[in-house]
């Protein structure tokens, strides 16, 4: 059986097999609320080109931008000087995405365009076809499409006005995977998941699915309101200790990893070690800092006996 645990104390979870398409409250899915944990996102860049700008795009101080109009008209048999050229209607961008780690060739992601020359507007443009490198340099993907702007701008009779940021535009699905190496899910006896809004009804509810679909679900969090509905859950459904388990942090809440030993519940203990212990606990305030004010309370109650 597969193990799916539940990390609810910042993120989300761990647990295991056939209940991963369960529904949740309000019938969404469980991959609606929740992203799966493993493989980083690979980060893929390009540079291209933005066209039918309405006199907003480059001007001539930017030189790169009009060096790769002529580069592309040569490829099309079209021989012109960069000096020669002054055309307002084009931009030079740096196109940015994100490609998950289980995504196949063929699917289509979004794409983000910013401009890196002298444009005062990308509103109107479109990107033309962008390959967009990986880490290694490898082309994972071309890019290509009308920008979408987050705001507007209008002047007239040497006033003007803008709302919003106009020099960055996003193309929604706007890029085609064509050479990525997926993870694959295949024979992995554990599986994570992360709760994008880790509140206790969504937290609670997801637990409760996990353990009426038969997985082993190992609940990782110090919140006491959540492990106290946990633990009403199983004992009002007969579900046994073997079941499930919980999961703390080495030195926190040390009492209450305890009481729940002493009740016969499962428990696990994590222990951050290594050389990359620094930046991972940099990474954990960052996704949330109030674990700041967790900590620190934590450090007090073990510093201060009877608090």
């Amino acid at each position: 059986m597969r193990s799916i645990f539940v990390t609810l104390i910042s993120i989300g979870l761990v647990a295991a097999g056939s209940g991963l398409s369960a529904e949740v409250p309000g019938g969404a899915r469980l991959k609606d609320i929740a992203a799966l944990q493993g493989p980083a996102a690979t980060s893929v860049v390009g540079y291209g080109l933005v066209v039918g700008l309405n006199k907003t795009g480059d001007r001539k101080q930017t030189i790169f931008s009009a060096q790769t109009l002529a580069s592309m008209l040569e490829r099309f048999g079209v021989a012109v000087s960069p000096n020669a050229m002054k055309v307002e209607n084009i931009a030079a961008v740096v196109v940015t995405a994100e490609i998950g780690p289980y995504i196949q060739n063929g699917g289509r992601i979004d794409v983000v365009a910013s401009s890196i020359g002298d444009a005062r507007s990308l509103q109107g443009g479109t990107l033309l076809p962008t390959p967009l490198r990986g880490p290694d340099g490898a082309v994972i993907a071309l890019a290509q499409g009308a920008l979408s702007i987050g705001g507007f701008g209008a002047g007239g009779g040497g006033n003007s006005v803008a709302v919003n940021h106009l020099t960055v535009g996003r193309v929604p699905r706007g890029a085609t995977v064509q050479a990525f190496h997926s993870a694959s899910l295949a024979g992995m006896e554990t599986v994570n998941l992360a709760l994008y809004e880790p509140d206790f009804a969504s937290a609670s509810r997801v637990v409760e699915k996990l353990l009426e679909h038969g997985n082993y679900p190992g609940i990782a969090t110090h919140d006491e309101a959540i492990l106290g509905h946990v633990r009403k859950f199983v004992q009002r459904n007969g579900i046994g200790p073997e079941r499930f388990e919980f999961q703390m942090l080495y030195g926190v809440r040390r009492d209450l990893q305890e009481q729940l030993v002493q009740s016969g519940c499962r428990m696990r203990v994590y222990i951050p070690f290594g050389t990359q212990w620094y930046p991972y606990l940099m990474r954990r305030l960052a996704e949330r800092p109030a674990n700041i004010a967790f900590i620190l309370g934590n450090i007090v109650k073990e510093s201060v006996p009877g608090l």
